[in-house]
């Protein structure tokens, strides 16, 4: 069987190299655009780095998807990555608080990132577990494919859950059901929200401030950690009513029929480990790099014109408010 580990992948890879020839009216941008089968990468990193942000995010997709949604079959999904090799040039577009973004505009779906690969796996919070910007991301990209209908709540404790799916050294298995420490730590230090209040967040509730945001993310990422690990077959049916486009209150009580929810509060600020993980398979794909090649200046105003548009539109922050972590910084 052959070896499916990003270091194996970027090896096989190394046979491709970048196009060296450039106008002589034109100089070069430093900027890469690589391209796969589900992604097109487009950096000022270097052409390696930019090569391993492809088989990373190639191979963070397919463990997402074999530890999430196993079932479900995506055909012809494309999504950009938009990385910057600097932390400032990110923070232009998104601010400082947000350590990715991912964007569902017109422009097509898109994640903004910013740094070295290695980076975006080492958001240690505990050293016993970590949570992954690329992982968070790209849930909450795959959310947005697989479910007609999400509450705010959802879509954000789900994208905590999953962004500490972690793949084994020989990329062939991943692990799901991890502590997400990051959002327990904001649980437990922000206890201004209830479930009621999660419940509520994008309709009738719209917080503004920091604190508040912090405290519904925690709390969201607690209640879907509290269905998978002691309501699976509720879990599963919630996701299955969210997926018909039925309206996420009803599909709530649909599910939790006689649920208390000041009961529900109480029973989440005792709930605690062990928490039960899984191991999936992850399956053979291709992850070759189908194209290398320089931008142009065009190609990168182009993105940069759309960072500033996704900057603007901001419509689903990564590791923000709801998931301070301790991420190294560039």
């Amino acid at each position: 069987m052959a070896d499916f580990s990003p270091d194996a992948r970027l090896a096989a890879c190394g046979l491709l190299v970048l196009a060296s020839v450039t106008s002589a009216a034109e100089a070069p941008t430093g900027w890469t655009d690589v391209e796969t089968a589900h992604f097109t990468v487009k950096t000022d990193l270097s052409s390696e780095a930019a090569r391993h942000a492809a088989v990373l995010a190639e191979n963070s997709r397919a463990a997402l998807l074999a530890a999430a949604w196993p079932r479900f079959k995506l055909v012809n999904d494309r999504l950009a990555l938009v990385v910057f090799s600097d932390r400032r040039d990110f923070q232009h577009y998104f601010g400082d608080v947000v350590q990715a973004q991912a964007v569902f505009g017109s422009g097509g779906p898109a994640i903004y990132l910013f740094g070295e690969p290695d980076r975006w796996e080492k958001s240690v919070v505990r050293s016993e577990a970590y949570t992954s910007v690329l992982m968070q991301a790209l849930a909450r990209y795959l959310t947005a494919l697989f479910y007609q209908s999400q509450p705010t709540w959802f879509s954000t404790g789900l994208a905590e859950f999953l962004s500490t799916v972690h793949v084994s050294q020989d990329g062939k298995t991943a692990s799901i059901g991890h502590r997400n420490y990051g959002a327990y730590d904001n649980y437990r230090t922000y206890r201004s929200a209830t479930v009621a209040d999660a419940l509520a967040w994008g309709s009738t509730l719209q917080p503004t401030d920091e604190a508040t945001l912090l405290s519904l993310g925690g709390l969201s990422w607690l209640m879907v950690a509290w269905m998978y690990n002691t309501h699976r077959a509720e879990f599963v049916r919630f996701q299955a009513l969210l997926g018909t486009s039925l309206d996420p209150k009803k599909a709530w009580e649909t599910v939790f029929p006689t649920l208390n929810l000041g009961d529900l509060d109480q029973e989440l600020y005792r709930f605690s480990e062990p928490f039960l993980l899984a191991t999936v398979v992850i399956p053979e794909a291709d992850y070759s790099i189908e194209q290398a090649r320089p931008m142009t200046w065009d190609e990168v105003q182009a993105t940069r014109t759309a960072a500033a548009l996704a900057g603007e539109q901001a419509p689903a922050a990564v590791g923000g408010p709801g998931s301070k972590t301790e991420t190294p910084r560039n």
